[in-house]
């Protein structure tokens, strides 16, 4: 994104992700987003294969942390906008 601002570039291919991260780290107000795809990226943690009990009880407690809410306000907090329902 430096390369953008410093006119080196046109333009970049990032992550909502890191784009996100970037603006909300830096405060950066000159850039913006040109163009979003619908797919989206999806995140895994792995997991030794079979161990369904370590599976299940992450796949539970981000479950949780989403109803609740607490997955969009950690979203907001760290990428600067709710990315949890994309």
């Amino acid at each position: 994104m430096e390369l953008v601002l410093n006119g080196t570039v046109d333009a970049t291919i990032n992550a909502d992700t890191s784009v996100q991260d970037y603006l909300n780290t830096t405060g950066e107000k000159n850039l913006k987003v040109a163009a979003q795809l619908d797919d989206i990226t999806t995140y895994a943690i792995p997991v030794r294969k079979g161990n369904i009990t370590l599976r299940d009880a992450i796949n539970k407690a981000l479950q949780e942390l989403r109803d609740d809410g607490t997955l969009a306000e950690l979203s907001t907090k760290y990428f600067g906008a709710d990315l949890t329902n994309q």
